[in-house]
């Protein structure tokens, strides 16, 4: 029989998860609107040219770093398939599809994603009805004790802000609130208001066209994966995010223009020169590259060659797992594929 102490976790985790979300439903606005903010790259480029120019130079160096759509040539007379780059949000800018990626679907019966669907809240509550610990920081230890006081005192006014309970949210790792807190208000008001991110607008539109949809990934194996960051890095990428000088909304609309300018290969170069600016970020940024993505993608590319060695598929996973000599484009090429831009 559980202890009433795992118990009682468990719960304060569910009650807190619940608590957050809520907090930001309070603030549903009727007309979400776009996201708006600076560029950050800009930035860097007017006042650190020099860290700015090496970036760039070796951005070019990453492999297949400036696509998201690429034909994948089928063996054996079988049909095309086809790799797609998503992003992970609903700016109309990214969910309106090029011509090009709505041809590439149409021309196929199966899709393939991260997830078969977006998850919902009582998805994420049902695997922790199984694994609490996912979320729950070990029995006695606080959230806030893994900050410096600079970091603490912003996180607790950022919860503070969103209506959440600070007693519940101490109970948290530190990995899910760098999510949560991490989407600007705009987009979580507009996903929140019903508008789909990307995946979403290719769930839906597969749906409608009555093609296969299937997941290659699990939420728990995903979840599994962000949790097993240690903690000290856990902690040191939220208190980066919440003593960041620049604004939510500065992040989101630099990572949204190198999306749309097909520019994902500088996300690692870019992930890179912070980490060298700090070794606890450095930390943060090998979990990611190892872990949070070729470990990833070395799953997702056994789950989908089954469905590409059939053809007329399409992979449809967020960018990021595309570029590089660990991303699925050389993957599927290394196992004798031609994978040629398509966009």
């Amino acid at each position: 029989m559980k202890s009433f102490s795992n118990v009682w976790r468990r719960l304060a985790v569910l009650i807190g998860f619940v608590a957050l979300i809520a907090g930001g439903q309070a603030a549903l606005a009727a007309d979400a609107p776009r996201c708006s903010g600076a560029n950050l790259l800009d930035k860097m480029a007017r006042d650190e040219p020099a860290n700015y120019a090496a970036i760039i130079a070796a951005a070019a160096k990453v492999p297949a770093g400036n696509h998201l759509l690429w034909r994948i040539k089928g063996k054996d007379g079988h049909a095309y398939s086809w790799l797609f780059g998503t992003i992970h949000y609903s700016d109309d800018r990214a969910t309106d599809l090029t011509p090009a990626i709505k041809a590439a679907l149409a021309s196929v019966g199966t899709v393939a994603l991260e997830l078969a669907g977006i998850p919902s809240p009582q998805d994420l509550q049902a695997v922790l009805n199984g694994d609490p610990e996912l979320l729950a920081m070990p029995a006695g230890k606080s959230l806030y004790d893994l900050l410096k006081p600079e970091a603490a005192a912003a996180l607790k006014r950022e919860l503070t802000a969103r209506g959440a309970s600070l007693d519940q949210a101490a109970h948290l790792k530190p990995w899910f609130l760098t999510i949560l807190l991490g989407a600007p208000d705009c987009e979580r008001l507009r996903q929140q208001a019903g508008d789909l991110p990307v995946d979403g607008v290719i769930i839906e539109m597969a749906r409608k066209a009555g093609k296969t949809i299937v997941g290659l990934e699990t939420l728990k194996s995903q979840l599994t994966v962000m949790a097993s960051m240690p903690l000290d890095a856990q902690a040191a990428q939220l208190a980066q995010l919440v003593t960041a000088p620049e604004k939510p909304e500065d992040r989101y609309t630099t990572v949204l223009q190198l999306y749309l300018h097909h520019e994902i290969g500088m996300m690692f170069p870019l992930m890179e020169a912070e980490g060298r600016k700090d070794p606890e970020i450095g930390k943060v940024v090998r979990h990611m590259t190892e872990t949070l993505v070729a470990k990833r993608n070395a799953g997702m590319i056994e789950h989908a060659l089954p469905l590409i060695e059939k053809g007329g598929v399409m992979i449809a996973v967020g960018s990021l797992h595309l570029p590089g000599p660990q991303g699925l484009v050389e993957l599927l090429r290394a196992r004798g594929y031609k994978v040629t831009p398509a966009d």
